[in-house]
């Protein structure tokens, strides 16, 4: 049961009320086709488009940039000392530098060997179920044939 004129200002404010409300939703549906493409390219950079992880995300590439900040300012301090030795003052420039050179062709090469040692068996994880053919520069070497000696 309705009670009319007990109020006078009690219509207007009821249309006042459902006016606004009308207009909020109008406001947030607007809002939401606004910032739909704005979320959809935030999707498109990878996982930082997806609210709450971005945080963590964040603190934990902040913990690894310390991480690695303090390894490097670790391999300074190191270098300093090794260079202060009396041993290595010692020797003349031309052969620390050819032993540096040395150490880093050592050091490239055993790299080079890592990457190709792990590339057949990144490509063998990728793809399990499909047994790959073995490269002819690759083929285990064959045992010589005997025969069967001189035949008369």
């Amino acid at each position: 049961m309705r009670v009319t004129g007990a109020c006078p200002e009690h219509d207007d404010a009821v249309s006042a009320a459902q006016a606004a409300d009308t207009r909020a939703r109008h406001a947030d549906n607007a809002y939401r086709r606004a910032a739909e493409p704005s979320r959809l390219r935030m999707i498109a950079y990878s996982r930082l488009g997806r609210g709450g992880e971005s945080e963590a995300l964040l603190g934990a590439a902040d913990q690894r940039v310390a991480e690695l900040a303090a390894q490097h300012d670790a391999a300074r301090r190191q270098i300093r000392m090794l260079l202060r030795e009396p041993a290595l003052r010692s020797q003349p420039a031309e052969h620390v530098r050819a032993e540096r050179d040395s150490w880093q062709r050592d050091r490239d090469i055993q790299r080079q060997h890592e990457r190709t040692a792990a590339a057949p068996v990144a490509a063998a994880e990728a793809s399990p179920d499909r047994p790959h053919a073995p490269r002819i520069g690759h083929l285990p070497p064959r045992p010589p044939d005997r025969g069967h000696g001189i035949s008369i």
